[in-house]
């Protein structure tokens, strides 16, 4: 595993997440906030190895739990599924081209996001069913549970799930479509910068001596 990448990558990772969290613009003039963690992953699974991705999802997950409302460890599971499944999918994907690097990018955020929102929707279902059943111990079962857990550090009241998610799937799902052609040229030439070129191994050597005669 070539450490340098590794390194590039989680430290991009990490600060991606710190200036999503201290950058709001973005986030009041669009209604959602663009996630770009799962396009570093889906790089990771593309271009590196499975260590590089489960780095890449542990820092990166806990650093934007640490940074929201989420549930610690809620942001490792997506990243390291959409990056796993790239994995898998990598010799069947034209990675060097711009327009597959733009729907893989897409697919990824996309992906990560209706994960994260199962996830987060389980962990807030089962918090209300706990305290229903503490609130109403005599009741066989609840009538309504509202979900209201804040997803993906993005809206700041509100239902989990509703219309304005549709809105912020599109959101995320255009950002990772944008990011995914610069995140693979930027860490492309990146690792060409930090990184020893593969020596290529030829069956011709050019101090070997050719005898000439008859046969």
């Amino acid at each position: 595993m070539n450490w340098t990448n590794t390194a590039l990558l989680v430290l991009a990772a990490i600060v991606l997440v710190f200036l999503e969290s201290v950058i709001d613009t973005p986030r009041r003039w669009l209604g959602a906030q663009v996630d770009f963690l799962p396009v570093l992953a889906i790089y990771a699974a593309m271009r590196l190895n499975l260590k590089t991705l489960a780095i890449l999802a542990i820092s990166g997950g806990l650093a934007f739990d640490t940074l929201s409302r989420n549930p610690l460890g809620a942001g490792i599971l997506p990243l390291w599924l959409v990056g796993f499944a790239g994995y898998h999918c990598r010799e069947l994907v034209l990675r060097d081209q711009w327009a597959a690097q733009s729907m893989i990018g897409g697919m990824a955020c996309l992906g990560a996001a209706l994960l994260s929102l199962i996830l987060l929707s389980t962990f807030n279902r089962h918090d209300a069913l706990m305290a229903w059943n503490e609130n109403n111990p005599d009741l066989a079962r609840p009538i309504d549970i509202e979900l209201n857990i804040i997803p993906l550090g993005g809206r700041d009241s509100g239902p989990l799930a509703g219309w304005g998610s549709w809105w912020t799937l599109l959101v995320m799902t255009t950002g990772g479509v944008l990011a995914g052609p610069a995140v693979f040229g930027v860490f492309d030439r990146l690792g060409r910068l930090f990184n020893y070129a593969a020596a290529t191994e030829s069956t011709f050597r050019k101090d070997r001596e050719i005898v000439r005669g008859r046969t």
